[in-house]
């Protein structure tokens, strides 16, 4: 592309800009697929942006709304040969402006992107990690007396939701249902005495198959979930963006070939009223939507 670009037009994306996203997607290296871009799109369709030069889509970013206790700002993509021209920044505001009907805005930066989002008003929360197995171990599987594991299905949904709420801090069924749909063989619940005690839920990806959300009441449940997740998922190449101040639950993972790819800074802006418990909480929905 030309050094002496014209300023970006920014409008909303449609599903036939999907193509070209797939496409900034793979330059960048990062793991979403098609199938991530429509359900993101599908969750806001108001809420996502692209930025273009000409014809050419040269840049991206998305929202999700969760009521009005916060939204969620992801898949902020720039063209690299079109960088350090403002359009990041451009994008951003367009999301902030989107959002403005909630009390704060979150994301999950790089420390790349992280100048950036300090820049525009954004403030550290806590900090979380990458980790990916190229070839996962898959754990031997261990009895948790009292508790059942089993595949998660569309019918507890609602219940899993409920559970949830507390500890992400606003009901995300919507997207927990986007995620469960997609790849329902990586979806598993954990019951005591038929109260639900944790989850997992998983999808494909470009280079991994991600892990994630993991929500459990202790570390030994979420290791359960995660190990019945490997059986599905091995010998692929998986990858789980963990929090970090879970230090055994990322000691276990360690054992079963997942090794730290990169640090997150979990940030917001605004008023972050609803932090959630995230003493419950052991991997990401995915740095798209939290």
């Amino acid at each position: 592309m030309a050094a002496d670009l014209p300023t970006p037009t920014l409008r909303l994306m449609t599903a036939s800009d999907l193509d070209a996203c797939m496409e900034l997607t793979e330059l960048a290296g990062w793991n979403q697929l098609r199938g991530d871009w429509e359900t993101i799109l599908a969750l806001r369709p108001d809420g996502c942006f692209v930025a273009c030069l000409e014809d050419h889509i040269v840049g991206t970013a998305t929202t999700t709304a969760y009521g009005n206790a916060f939204g969620w700002i992801g898949m902020v993509i720039v063209h690299s040969d079109c960088r350090r021209r403002g359009i990041g920044r451009a994008l951003l505001r367009r999301c902030i402006d989107s959002l403005a009907h909630c009390a704060a805005a979150k994301l999950d930066a790089t420390p790349t992107g992280k100048r950036l989002y300090d820049n525009l008003g954004f403030v550290d929360e806590y900090f979380l990690g990458r980790y990916v197995a190229q070839t996962p171990i898959v754990p031997k599987p261990v009895a948790l007396p009292g508790v059942c594991l089993d595949s998660l299905l569309p019918a507890d949904l609602p219940a899993v939701a409920a559970f949830d709420t507390p500890y992400f801090g606003i009901d995300r069924g919507a997207v927990l249902a986007a995620w469960q749909r997609r790849t329902p063989d990586y979806a598993f619940v954990a019951k005591q005495a038929e109260e639900i005690v944790g989850y997992c839920l998983g999808r494909p990806g470009l280079n991994y198959e991600t892990i994630g959300p993991v929500v459990a009441l202790d570390g030994s449940i979420a290791q359960a979930l995660v190990a019945r997740v490997l059986g599905q998922v091995a010998p692929r190449a998986a990858v789980l963006d963990a929090y970090e101040h879970t230090p055994d639950f990322l000691a276990w993972l360690s054992r079963f070939g997942f090794v730290k790819q990169r640090p997150f800074i979990r940030m917001y802006r605004g008023e972050n009223a609803h932090p959630g418990n995230t003493a419950h909480l052991y991997a990401l929905c995915g740095p798209e939507v939290g």
